[in-house]
């Protein structure tokens, strides 16, 4: 029988974690954000500054800041791996430090490959969720607030879909950087077979970080620096103890 994952215990081994980095998981924080934010924001600025004073757009300009986008896109998703990669190193007490961020520039290829088979892969659900938004919103222009009755249960069912949805895929990163041999869509089928039966326990350690959530949108993302990497490393705990319970239930062969 599996062991029920313990959120407590997990939350304090982060906590152990973070006191003894070195440096501190704030100013690694700080750098990310930095390295994260700074670089797609100049390219999109000198990029829209160079065709400010245009009447109109060409549409090979409107392409290429479009290709652009998608290119800060991918920038800022492999610096998010980076930053995954030492929460995970740090949440096991690893050797982690600022040269962890840089990890996911070695492997844009596999980072762009993964992304595009998740949304692949989330695209039914995403048309059938678009399309229950639209009939909601079509009979509550159709029928006024009667039409909320209709509205009201499309609104229920893609939340329920979208709680679903969230920590079917939520070890995917963690995967991505731990099992570098599974290919992109190896890593979907693993992490949707993985979270079989404990999509609740993952939801309660996310809920239990609801209150410093709050905090953080109250001094306008600030105290991030401090809960960013309380979140990540208590997330990568989870992640150990599934690894844990595959290991203890694996059947024995011969």
């Amino acid at each position: 029988m599996e062991e029920r994952f313990n959120r407590a215990q997990a939350r304090r081994e982060a906590r152990e974690a973070l006191a003894a980095a070195r440096p501190r998981a704030v100013w690694v924080t700080l750098l990310f954000g930095l390295l994260t934010v700074l670089p797609p924001l100049a390219a999109m600025a000198l990029a829209l500054g160079s065709m400010w004073d245009l009447p109109f757009l060409l549409p090979a300009q409107v392409l290429l800041l479009e290709a652009l986008a998608l290119l800060c896109a991918l920038y800022s998703l492999v610096a998010w791996i980076g930053y995954l990669s030492y929460s995970l190193r740090l949440s096991r007490r690893e050797e982690a430090g600022c040269w962890c961020l840089l990890e996911g520039f070695s492997m844009p290829g596999r980072m762009a490959a993964l992304a595009l088979a998740l949304v692949v892969r989330l695209l039914p659900w995403g048309l059938g969720m678009g399309l229950l938004a639209s009939l909601g919103v079509l009979a509550v222009e159709a029928w006024g607030p009667w039409g909320l009755l209709a509205a009201l249960p499309c609104a229920l069912l893609c939340f329920l879909l979208l709680l679903w949805l969230l920590p079917r895929y939520a070890l995917l990163p963690f995967l991505f950087l731990d099992q570098p041999g599974l290919g992109a869509l190896q890593a979907i089928s693993r992490s949707i077979a993985l979270m079989r039966g404990r999509k609740a326990a993952l939801w309660k350690l996310w809920l239990s970080f609801l209150g410093w959530g709050l905090l953080t949108a109250l001094t306008l993302g600030l105290l991030g620096l401090w809960t960013r990497p309380y979140f990540w490393a208590a997330a990568a705990r989870f992640y150990d103890w599934i690894l844990d319970q595959e290991e203890t239930h694996m059947p024995l062969t011969f």
